[in-house]
């Protein structure tokens, strides 16, 4: 089978799920955008997931794309999912251990690790910006919103 066809599988299967994940989630209370309900979000998520698909799907159909095609094999090889899967590894480890750790801490190691670990960026760099982001986390979250987080 070539590449191409299980692109497009795959597609119609985000499309379809995406229909399906819309659908379920009218059925919780929509609201409005200056109202939303406890379905807007899912809903939107929905609609956005949906189109971008079908955007993809009709982008594999253009033949005269070489790009493509050619890129087709690094798209699909583990080297290229390394990223990707490390950084759903680091959100997976992020909420198991918010509970015990709490927020503020499991933010910045968090951080720490998307800036050190994936995107390797010196020491410095990363201790910065896990800090700026986790200051900038907590004051919208916990401060301004009034979320409480664990």
């Amino acid at each position: 089978m070539k590449r191409v066809y299980l692109v497009r599988a795959t597609f119609l299967v985000f499309i379809a799920f995406s229909v399906m994940y819309s659908l379920g989630s009218v059925h919780l209370k929509l609201g409005s955008p200056t109202d939303p309900g406890p379905g807007f979000m899912p809903f939107m998520l929905g609609l956005f997931m949906g189109g971008a698909s079908v955007i993809g799907l009709i982008l594999s159909f253009r033949e005269e794309n070489k790009k493509v095609q050619e890129n087709e094999e690094k798209v699909f090889s583990l080297k290229s999912l390394y990223k990707p899967m490390s950084m759903c590894a680091g959100v997976i480890v992020y909420a198991l251990v918010l509970k015990y750790l709490g927020f503020s801490l499991s933010i910045f190691l968090l951080m720490l690790f998307l800036f050190k670990g994936i995107e390797t960026q010196r020491w410095v760099t990363a201790l910065f910006a896990s800090a700026i982001t986790t200051a900038i986390s907590y004051l919208i979250f916990i401060y301004w919103l009034g979320i409480q987080v664990v």
